[in-house]
């Protein structure tokens, strides 16, 4: 089954695929953030603003203009549901956009554009001010939704300073932070932040007995200044951090003092995810990706807190209906898990020419904390035309050996060839294409496969008890692309005679398999010989 079928089926009513737009109907959102701070239960509160932006896209830009787009600043206010603007709410087109695609920015603000100036509030100790520094934006891709789902990412940096000692919650403290930049520059169309201005004061917000926070821009902060001063029953203390520090976008850092007798006697700083309950450097990233015209086979880059993963695929025109949340929770539910340890390659094959999807994976550290969902666009190569082909052909056999032939295609400048015979032969013939296109690239790589230039014609040895035969090829074009097909055949003999069948990419499916099963399978590849 689909993994966004599965994703769906598993989700409430308010999960489904949303209605698409009709003429001249309005345009409301749901949203959530990645690693949410809001203290309610929901992500967002009633009487959040967002500001919003409609592009509809020319070709393939869907660049966000100062000004000009199909919607520009357009205040949505959160009801409790979704994010709603009356009146005033973006309407669909059909002739003028049948698609639109869409930039928000978390708070509202009346100068937003695709650049802009923010600034984060010197005094968070009001958590409505910690909210209003805690610019957000997301992007969706066109769409005809009538309901768009947005995913909003941080983009400043929280700090957290914890107490460690006896005696504090007895004492008045106060939190501030000195010499930082508290503006910057917002670049929407790259995606950057850059810290502007001069530097000024932040104070920090109480946010538990022994915990404060506030939010900055992102920036680097020198040791040789004083970055925090602490106020204990009256007496400030300033304190610079033991090295220079970077104040990442989208990250926590969490600054530890341990207090003794009104002195601090220590102080670590380190990153975090936003929320606590997240896992850093739990991210699984796909990686050396082999593409064929109906699927993809790739391995895993791990991150160093990885215990455990999972993955599927989705529909790129689903990717928008349902939240991290709700991708985890089907996938704990429906997927197997793994470990790093298993050493295992991801391929999924049977994929719909006319669609686009994404690969999905998910990491989770021993604590059972989730790292940051990775979704990869993948493309396949079924609309690529003219590709190189080779063909196997003519296979015959004696009590010694297998014989066949290939021809290749007059734009295929060479290709890759092996075979197995025996019982091996059987099993690896019922297996994707596309795993095995993975492994064959990955001993091209290594110098492992010499390259054919021409048609020609084959043998290779044979026992008399082999009554299976496996022969493929991958052909290369003129501009040193792979195929998006191999050619194989499987041979079987019955009562003396060879019943073949050529297998195309096979049926649809998700799934993993050894790469040490793999290496087993292919050391039982036959030298073959012209």
């Amino acid at each position: 089954m689909l993994f966004c079928t599965l994703i769906l089926a598993c989700n409430n009513q308010d999960s489904q695929i949303f209605d698409e737009a009709k003429e001249g109907s309005p345009i409301s959102f749901r949203a959530f953030i990645k690693q949410a701070t809001r203290a309610t239960e929901t992500t967002f509160e009633n009487g959040d603003a967002i500001s919003v932006f409609a592009v509809a896209p020319t070709s393939t830009d869907v660049t966000l203009a100062s000004s000009g787009n199909y919607a520009d600043n357009v205040c949505y206010t959160y009801n409790g549901r979704s994010f709603v603007s009356g009146a005033n709410s973006i309407a669909v087109s059909e002739i003028d956009a049948p698609k639109l695609a869409y930039y928000a920015i978390y708070p509202y603000l009346s100068d937003a554009s695709n650049k802009f100036q923010f600034s984060v509030k010197n005094n968070q100790g009001k958590y409505a001010d910690y909210t209003a520094s805690d610019l957000c934006t997301a992007y969706v891709e066109p769409t005809t939704s009538a309901e768009v789902l947005l995913e909003f990412g941080h983009r400043m940096s929280c700090v957290e300073v914890k107490f460690y000692g006896e005696n504090l919650v007895s004492k008045k403290i106060g939190v501030r932070l000195d010499n930082i930049y508290t503006s910057c520059n917002v670049d929407i169309n790259a995606d950057t932040y850059t810290a502007t201005g001069t530097k000024g004061n932040v104070i920090l917000g109480e946010h538990s007995s022994d915990t404060y926070q506030a939010i900055i821009v992102p920036q680097t902060v020198s040791s040789e200044q004083t970055f925090i001063s602490l106020t204990i029953g009256g007496k400030v203390i300033p304190l610079n951090l033991a090295a220079t520090m970077d104040f990442k976008a989208g990250k926590k850092t969490i600054i530890e003092l341990e207090i003794e007798d009104d002195k601090v006697i220590s102080l670590n700083g380190y990153t975090n995810s936003w929320n606590d309950d997240e896992c850093v450097d739990c991210e699984v990233v796909p990686t050396n990706f082999v593409t064929l015209t109906d699927g993809v086979a790739f391995d895993f880059n791990f991150g160093k807190n990885v215990s455990y993963y999972y993955y599927g695929y989705i529909e790129k025109d689903l990717i928008g209906s349902v939240t991290d949340d709700e991708i985890a929770e089907a996938a704990q539910e429906i997927f197997t898990r793994y470990t790093p340890e298993d050493g295992m390659l991801g391929y999924v094959s049977g994929l719909d020419a006319n669609k686009e999807y994404y690969i999905v994976s998910l990491g989770y550290d021993s604590k059972d904390n989730r790292g940051e969902i990775i979704k990869t666009l993948i493309k396949t190569k079924a609309n690529v035309t003219n590709r190189p082909r080779v063909t196997i052909s003519d296979v015959t056999y004696s009590s010694t050996e297998w014989n066949w032939e290939t021809t290749i295609s007059s734009n295929t400048k060479k290709y890759y060839m092996s075979a197995l015979s025996g019982d091996y032969a059987s099993v690896l013939s019922e297996m994707p294409n596309v795993w095995l296109a993975w492994y064959m690239k990955d001993g091209i790589d290594n110098g492992e496969y010499t390259p054919v230039l021409n048609s020609d014609s084959w043998w290779m040895s044979r026992e008399s008890t082999d009554n299976y035969v496996y022969i493929y090829a991958w052909a290369v074009g003129g501009d040193d692309e792979f195929s998006g097909e191999l050619d194989t055949f499987f041979g079987s003999l019955v009562e003396e005679t060879i019943l073949s069948s050529r297998s195309a990419n096979k049926n649809r499916e998700v799934g993993v398999v050894s790469k040490d099963s793999i290496r087993e399978y292919m050391k039982n590849v036959v030298n073959i010989k012209k």
